[in-house]
């Protein structure tokens, strides 16, 4: 079965009132097409709305029918930097004889009527059952508290239906352990314990901070910075070719990236270029001075042997004249 996924800035230039400034919505919508197991769950007739029951009838020779059936949005409320999961439920219809049907499935986000945010997939084949479609909406921290609009629709290219659910931003309230994790995080980055020790760490505080509430911009500023910290040590380590504790700390910085601004990776990606450049060379300045020494150690042993044999011939000639020569 068909399953996509997007994930992308929309509209990037609008203003939106969820953030007060401009529309920063990182949406990740997926459509997800549910066929055998969605014709195995259809529900029963009896049980159906009067809209429901009347959509077969409404079926003609030539024309695709399609009907939105149930809309569920979880959670609602939801928090700002929560995650909102849409679901739609629909009925597809075609004539009699017709095995698939393009459909697209659509989403629009209203704010007091203006349309603020909206998604369209591509025509998906679709057969005569019943379809769920996915999406999934991430809500900014700075998103504006207050009530919001979702536009389902479904479409063909004869028939559309479209209904609207509302949702609640609610303002995020931070666990008042957070506070402390991270003002202890703070206190462990000035005495320099970033990952050390474990539960004393300037890191072991911040993920701690983002596990009770994920996306808190003070542990994510925290952590930015044990990554700056390493960087700098490393950066200074390269240039006094301290190349073993250099190697170290970049590897300490590449544990968090993902944490890293791009402009971090960046950073580390240049240094470490550097790293292995100062160890090539290093390298070679090491095998160069180890030849010059065993070359030096050959002199100097061939020199050795060579004046041996000399004072010993010497001493064989003058020892004919005076036998006390080599005493």
């Amino acid at each position: 079965m068909m399953a996509s996924a997007l994930e992308s800035t929309l509209n990037p230039s609008r203003p939106s009132p969820l953030d007060g400034i401009r529309l920063p919505f990182a949406v990740a919508l997926m459509t997800a097409g549910i066929g055998a197991a969605a014709q195995a769950s259809e529900p029963d007739s009896a049980a159906q709305s009067p809209e429901q029951a009347a959509a077969p009838a409404a079926r003609t020779a030539s024309a695709t029918e399609v009907a939105i059936e149930q809309i569920t949005l979880a959670p609602n409320p939801v928090w700002q930097g929560g995650v909102i999961e849409i679901t739609t439920e629909y009925q597809v219809v075609p004539p009699p004889g017709t095995a698939t049907v393009a459909v697209t499935e659509s989403w629009a986000l209203l704010d007091g009527g203006r349309e603020t945010l909206d998604y369209h997939s591509s025509p998906e084949a679709r057969t005569p059952t019943h379809w769920l479609a996915k999406a999934s909406l991430r809500i900014p921290r700075a998103a504006s508290p207050g009530r919001y609009t979702i536009v389902h629709r479904v479409a063909t290219t004869t028939s559309q239906d479209q209904r609207t659910t509302d949702f609640i931003v609610a303002p995020r309230v931070v666990p008042p352990e957070v506070t402390d994790w991270l003002a202890r995080g703070r206190t462990a980055l000035a005495a320099k314990r970033l990952l050390t020790p474990e539960d004393d760490a300037a890191v072991t505080y911040a993920r701690r901070a983002l596990a009770a509430d994920p996306g808190n911009p003070e542990a994510q500023a925290l952590l930015g910075e044990v990554i700056d910290t390493y960087l700098g040590w490393a950066d200074a380590q390269i240039g006094r070719y301290s190349l073993a504790r250099a190697s170290s700390n970049l590897s300490k910085a590449h544990s968090l990236e993902a944490y890293a601004s791009t402009e971090q990776q960046g950073r580390y990606e240049t240094l470490q270029r550097e790293l292995r450049a100062k160890q090539s060379q290093a390298t070679a300045q090491r095998r160069h001075a180890t030849q010059a020494t065993n070359d030096r150690e050959e002199e100097k042993g061939l020199f050795g042997t060579l004046k041996r044999q000399l004072r010993s011939a010497d001493c064989a000639i003058q020892g004919l004249i005076d036998p006390d020569y080599c005493k």
